[in-house]
Formats: structure tokens, sequence, C-alpha cells
């Protein structure tokens, strides 16, 4: 490992910068994805200043920011690489090396159940108290499924826990193949041809039962997690060189193009292309101003339980707390407020937990 890690572009406080990015994406993408999901007309916005775009301008946005779920896998993988790289000993068996990464595995699962369950607890309780349909709906074993993530019938945003799980399951495979054969042209056709095998089977071309699998969230995310691996070994990020000018025109162009494709919400193949260099380019310009940084690393450092709990405000029972207003970003940023206080409390908790447990102490 480097010892200049936080000279590389995409260093620690970088990553914790483009959580903060993700969540906020995620709010905005998850309350205006279509008109549906307020109780209420929430359709005013710089959109309006353009006469034409209406709410069309604010869901194209809303669509765009779904992006904010290949940043959450991509910064896994590449941390993964970091993290569990360190336990691969070229000297020991397969079964012995997956035994190593699978201990450190079960450790962060085990650190993300508590975070889980400190929102679970904080949050369903009270919607059984209360007579909340969506959570009275929930009964028997289902309750338990809900508990351990693996169905998410209390809050839709919670569909994430399941594909970080496959993931993390997934990691010490990954690793070991890319550590016992280290030929990278080797890595990158393999990757090649899952990507041109996924992108045939979207459009139909050949493969019949593939074309459901290609277009769903748990493969496509599977892969852009794997490329963080791949980017974080062969340090991609290090090796481009471009002044700010050329990286936000850049930027702009591929949120045009991702605007563009887009068939719906919830769209998200081609950002198994864009992922990268829409992180890269992110990286360069949160670096050239300290405040913004600043800004996107505290949210950043909340952001999972900002995904655990932003979707309870507008979208479940404590969307009575919110002022009404026709104004989007008033309304979203009540939201984020809002996620972040509760966060605050829930991350205060955490560290008191972690005194008593010591799988979390970092």
């Amino acid at each position: 490992m480097s010892n200049n890690a936080e000279e590389k572009i995409f260093n620690k406080s970088n990553s914790k910068a483009l959580y903060g990015v993700a969540a906020i994406a995620m709010i905005y993408h998850h309350m205006f994805l279509s008109e549906s999901v307020l109780d209420w007309d929430c359709d005013i916005s710089l959109f309006n200043l353009f006469g034409t775009f209406g709410y069309g301008g604010i869901s194209s946005v809303a669509w765009l920011c779904k992006l904010c779920v290949a940043t959450y896998a991509f910064i896994s993988g590449f941390a993964v690489y970091i993290n569990l790289g360190k336990e691969y000993d070229s000297s020991k068996t397969l079964l012995r090396n997956l035994a190593k990464m699978y201990k450190v595995v079960a450790k962060y699962l085990l650190r993300f159940l508590v975070k889980f369950w400190i929102v679970f607890l904080a949050f369903i309780p009270l919607g059984y108290i209360i007579g909340d349909s969506q959570e009275t709906n929930v009964h028997g074993g289902r309750i338990l499924s809900n508990f351990i993530g693996i169905f998410f019938d209390y809050n839709g945003s919670w569909w994430y826990v399941r594909q970080y799980y496959l993931m993390m399951l997934v990691a010490p495979m990954v690793l070991y193949f890319l550590f016992k054969f280290e030929r990278k042209w080797l890595v990158f056709l393999g990757l090649v041809m899952i990507l041109v095998l996924l992108c045939l089977a979207y459009y139909g071309v050949a493969f019949g039962f593939l074309s459901s699998v290609a277009g769903s969230n748990t493969i496509v995310y599977l892969l852009i997690f794997i490329e963080g691996i791949l980017c974080s070994k062969y340090g991609v990020f290090d090796k481009v060189k471009l002044n700010k000018a050329i990286v936000a025109v850049l930027l702009i162009g591929i949120f045009l193009l991702r605007i563009a494709v887009a068939e719906s919400a919830a769209y998200n193949l081609i950002d198994l292309f864009i992922i990268v260099p829409v992180l890269f380019c992110l990286c360069v310009l949160i670096n050239s101003t300290n405040y913004i940084k600043r800004f996107f690393c505290f949210v950043g450092q909340y952001s999972t339980y900002i995904w655990l709990s932003h979707g309870f405000f507008f979208a479940y029972y404590m969307k009575v707390l919110l002022v009404h207003s026709s104004l989007t970003f008033v309304v979203w940023l009540e939201v984020l407020i809002l996620s972040l206080l509760v966060s605050v409390f829930f991350k205060l908790i955490e560290a008191l937990l972690a005194k008593r447990i010591s799988f979390m102490r970092t």
C-alpha cells in the first residue's frame, strides 16, 4: 500500500465526500422520481425559469440521481479491495484464504446490522403503535425477515441491504481470483465479456432468459462493485490527469447522456460504463473547493443512516413533520435536515454501543 494514500485522487476523505454527494442525490431521486411520491403538488423548481420543462425537468434530474446507488456500490468495492486484500496470503490454500477474508466480512456485516437495527428499532415499533398501515400489514416470520434485511416491506429504499449482503459475500472469491491470476488482460477480458453479454441480453439480441437478469439491479450493481475492486487494485484514478475545465465539461456531457438514454427511474445499465469517469470528475471538482468538500464529508459520515432513515420522512408516517411547500428545493432540504438530525442521534447511539461491543470498533 502507498504511504501517500491521502495524495491519491480516490482517497479516504474523497470517498467520504462522494458518500455525501450520493446521500444528497439519493434523497432527490426518491422524492421526485415521479409526481405520485408526495401527497401534494411540489413542482416549482429552477426548471420553471426556463418555461417549458416543468416536472419533466425535475424527474429527469431525479432519474439521473439514480447514480447514487452505483456510487455506493463502487466505493464499497474500492474499499473492500484495500481492507480485504490485506488478508490474502499467497502461501496459503484457497480455503484458508477464504476463511480469513470471510471472517473480516462477517465483522463488516455485523457492524452494518447493528446500524440497521438502530434505525429499525427507532422507526418500526412506533409505526405499529400509531397503526401505520405500512407496518401493520407485515406479520409473523415476515417481520423477522425484515429485521435482518432480507425483505424491505417497511421501507422501499432498504432493498439495497440485500444487494450489500450479496456484494460482501462475493467479494472474497473475486479477490482470491484477482490475486491468484495476476494477469491484467485476463481480468479485464473477463469483465468486458460479461458486459457484452449483458448488453446483448438487455437489448434482446439473444440469450433469452438472460434479458431479465441483465436489466436487474442485482447484476448491474454487483458488476459495478467489481469495477470498484479493479480500479482500486490497478490504481485507475491516479493514471489520469485533467484540468478542472475539461473535467467539468466532461461531467456535464456524461450527465446529459445519462438523462438522454434513461428509459425510467429504475434504469441503470449505462451506469456500468460511466460510473468511473463520473466519480473521477467529482473527485477533481470536490478537491478544488475546501468548503464544498468539508460539507460533503460532513454529510458523508452519516450517509448510511441517511439512506436507512430518509424514506420515513416523505413516504411514510413521519412525513407529517414536513412543512408543505410547492418548492422542490424546500421540501428536499427539509428531508435532508430531518435525516441528518436523526442520523447524528443514531451515530451517538452507535458510539455508545461501540464501547461495549468489540466488533463495532474500527
